[in-house]
């Protein structure tokens, strides 16, 4: 049996492709692909049409390739973390505050903690969207 199926993202393409827009689909994948392997997060997939409609299933990198990829996205992260930093120096002599300030605060004590802190942002975030939601389904 085969390791990974095929599947159909009946989210992002519910009705078939036509050739044309099946070339645009693959054009669009190389370039995502080439962005993701400069910053050592490849996602590669291979990928079919059958009857227009897209199927694919995931490419498991080498044992090397993972770890020139985990090389990479570290030296990546870092880059954008040191630039995030210059902006938010920036924006801190405008006098920006609250959870964007915390969150680029954390960042200086890096890139693990500035990840914990994103995650508890995002989560804090996630409950205010659902309390919000809860809140407006029993004024209904």
């Amino acid at each position: 049996m085969a390791r990974y199926s095929w599947c159909w993202d009946q989210v992002k393409n519910p009705l078939p492709l036509t050739p044309l827009s099946q070339d645009f689909f693959n054009t669009k994948r190389e370039g995502m692909a080439r962005a993701a392997r400069q910053t050592g997060r490849p996602a590669d997939s291979e990928r079919i049409f059958v009857s227009g409609y897209a199927f694919a299933r995931p490419v498991e990198p080498s044992a090397d390739e993972a770890e020139s990829n985990s090389a990479i996205a570290e030296r990546y992260a870092e880059s954008r973390i040191d630039r995030l930093l210059e902006l938010w120096g920036e924006l801190k002599k405008r006098g920006v505050t609250g959870q964007v300030a915390d969150t680029l605060d954390a960042m200086r004590g890096g890139p693990q903690m500035a990840q914990r802190e994103i995650l508890k942002a995002q989560r804090a975030a996630a409950r205010k969207c659902v309390n919000q939601s809860v809140h407006a389904l029993g004024q209904e």
